[in-house]
């Protein structure tokens, strides 16, 4: 606790007049115990801060300011309403503000109403939330003050929010719709039948050289695409060939279904749309099941769609009994024994290591697995 002394009391009431605090006007002029003592009591603040304060009231200067300092005298600004001093300190919290002090100055500086920092603070906190929520500040934070973790957390919902209306945004500005006219080029796909075959599916050359290098590399040079301004795409229904073009110029699929998306993965990896392989391998691990896994593998493997063939993977070893008794095990085995290998494999490789895990405290240990109808028993070194 500090006090003013009569010196200062006098300055106090010039002060008044120029408005530099409306709390220590509202002390002088009525009369209240300062008023009338010529003593203000500051409570909570320390010698040096009470000094800076009184200093800056007369100097509009703080001397040797720092982050410690700068807290106090915000506090002590807020309280006494000199705005001025107060918007010093927040502009100098704010040119020292960096992802490792976010937390702690937006956990002080909510507590004082300080907008500025405050919103500052909370950008870079939600910028760099993978790194914050490990540290110790967070977990004391989320103990104290759970409210307020609450509010970044919305702020980066909101943000996410934005992002997802700014993308969308982007989206649909850059979409054109499928040509029906004024396009240079006509796509085929002659193996869909007589009556689809007839119908030709229109697109501007630009689109396909920016969105597939395969089509670049038709279109670029003089080969017979090139030249006649068709393209026969084989082995695809006319119904696959028109959602891929669409694709290209929309990166929609309108109605995507188990068969569409098999057909436009295949169709995306052939001419190496990958954004669009992506979204059908989503697709496919979305509507992925033990009963389908099976049948997914198999196909996915000819593709190269990693992200399915792991998944699938994982739920037919899980689910190994009940598959091997399928009529696609059988077909399987019939022909591509090499992946069916690799499918075993993988399986005694998990209860291995399941095995392994439990080595010396199960009862049935060494244990035996059921492949294909074989029991195949570790033997214990």
């Amino acid at each position: 606790m500090h006090a003013l002394n009569s010196f200062e009391h006098v300055f106090w009431r010039v002060l008044n007049q120029l408005s530099c605090s409306t709390v220590f006007s509202a002390m002088f002029d009525n009369e209240m115990e300062e008023s009338l003592s010529g003593t203000i009591k500051t409570v909570d603040v320390s010698y040096g801060t009470l000094r800076a304060f009184v200093n800056y009231l007369y100097t509009a200067e703080v001397v040797c300011l720092d982050q410690q300092l700068a807290c106090d005298l915000l506090v002590m600004a807020d309280k006494y309403q000199a705005q001025h001093l107060k918007d010093l300190c927040q502009k100098f919290l704010v040119s020292n503000l960096n992802w490792n002090n976010s937390l702690s100055t937006y956990t002080f500086v909510h507590q004082h109403n300080a907008k500025q920092i405050i919103n500052l603070a909370l950008t870079l906190i939600t910028d760099n939330m993978d790194k914050l929520t490990t540290g110790e500040e967070y977990a004391e934070l989320k103990e104290k003050d759970p409210r307020l973790i609450f509010e970044t957390y919305e702020k980066c919902h909101e943000d996410l929010k934005k992002c997802h209306e700014d993308l969308k945004a982007k989206v649909a500005f850059l979409t054109t719709s499928q040509p029906d006219s004024f396009s240079d080029v006509v796509l085929f796909a002659p193996d869909g039948g007589y009556a689809q075959a007839a119908v030709p599916v229109p697109a501007h050359k630009a689109v396909l050289v920016s969105r597939s290098p395969v089509f670049n590399a038709m279109l670029e040079n003089e080969m017979e695409e090139s030249l006649s301004g068709t393209i026969k795409i084989r082995d695809v229904s006319y119904g696959t060939l028109r959602a891929f073009v669409n694709y290209l110029y929309t990166a929609e699929v309108v109605c995507l279904d188990q068969q569409l998306a098999c057909d436009l993965l295949v169709m995306a990896e052939k001419y190496q749309v990958h954004h669009l392989k992506d979204l059908c391998q989503k697709f496919l691990v979305a509507n992925l099941n033990w009963e389908n896994s099976f049948s997914t593998y198999t196909f996915v493997h000819q593709h190269n769609a990693k992200k399915v063939i792991d998944a699938a993977l994982t739920l037919i070893i899980d689910n190994m009994d009940k598959l091997t008794a399928r009529e696609e095990y059988n077909e399987l085995k019939e022909k591509d024994p090499q992946l069916l290998f690799e499918i075993y494999e993988a399986y005694l490789s998990k209860q291995v290591n399941k095995a392994a895990a439990q080595k010396g405290s199960s009862a049935s240990y060494p244990p035996k697995y059921n492949w294909g109808g074989m029991y195949i028993e570790e033997v214990p070194d």
